[in-house]
Parts: structure tokens; sequence; C-alpha cells
């Protein structure tokens, strides 16, 4: 993904300077240079939240919904939510994905779960995804101020019903 992400930029970054619509300033100040050394941190929380046994909390969580499949999905996608405020939604996906792999037979519902818990589900802390991050960079940049704790109010409220929603449309 790398190279093509470079490629991409270097194309969109070519047609801009050729047009004249950017300036090499403009795109050297855009770069969030902090992104780099935050993805290798969420190699390293990968490691850790191994090594802290919450893979294999989510393996028992997976065994439990191969068994309660409507109450599986349930708890997949609010813990996959959790886990995802807690230590971002990418280390978070991977942990789910590991869970998933080791699954014996088809698990398509708890693995739609975890998408759900995932992606809808760090919408309540700032750092709960990389997106967000992103967002919220850009937004303070241009001069618009939302507190961490703006944020986990209105995503408190906001959350745990999208998750809940979702994942009974999944159940029915």
């Amino acid at each position: 993904l790398v190279a093509v992400a470079l490629i991409g930029a270097a194309g969109l970054a070519a047609v801009g300077l050729a047009g004249r619509k950017v300036q090499v300033a403009t795109i050297w100040q855009g770069v969030a240079w902090q992104l780099p050394l935050f993805v290798v941190g969420m190699y390293v929380v990968v490691i850790g939240i191994n090594r802290a046994g919450l893979s294999s909390l989510m393996d028992d969580i997976i065994q439990f919904g191969q068994a309660q499949p409507g109450w599986g999905v349930l708890l997949v996608a609010f813990v996959s939510g959790l886990g995802a405020n807690l230590v971002n939604n990418i280390p978070m996906s991977l942990v789910a994905i590991t869970a998933l792999d080791s699954m014996p037979g088809p698990g398509e519902l708890l693995s739609l779960a975890s998408v759900i818990g995932t992606n809808l589900g760090p919408n309540v802390t700032v750092f709960g995804s990389l997106a967000t991050m992103l967002v919220l960079t850009s937004a303070r940049k241009r001069g618009v101020q939302i507190s961490a704790g703006q944020y986990l109010r209105v995503g408190l409220l906001t959350t745990p019903p999208m998750i809940l929603v979702a994942s009974l449309l999944l159940i029915a």
C-alpha cells in the first residue's frame, strides 16, 4: 500500500504543481510527518495487546459468539468498539482478525460484527481512529476547535446506539 500511496501522492502533487494550484511549501506543510511514527507505534501496541492478554480475551468472545450467534454479534461489536477506543481501531482490527482467523468454520456474522465495532466504535475518543485524528488536526489548522471532552460527549450519545442498531440489523 505504501507504493500505491506514494505514487498517488506524487501524481497529485505533479498535477497540482503543473497547474500552479499548489506550491511545494504548501505540500510540505500539509504532510502529517508524525503519522509514520504513529503507525509504527500502533504495531508496538498490537504486540503489547497480545502480551497483555487482550487477544486471548477476544478469542474467548469469538468462541462465545459461535455458540450464541445473536448475543455474540452484539458482544463482538461492542467489545471491538470499546477496544478501538482504548487502543485505536487499527490495532483492535488486527486483534479481531487474529481471533477470527483462529476460529473453526465460517464466521461471517462475527466478522461483520467486528467491522461494525472497529469502524463505528472509535467515534467516542479522539484517538480511537486515525481518520478522526487526521480530521481533527485538519480542523484545528483551519481554526475549528473541538475538545476531547466535546468529542467524548457527542460520541457517548451517538456511538452506542449506532453499534446497537447496526448489530441488530446484522442479526436480522
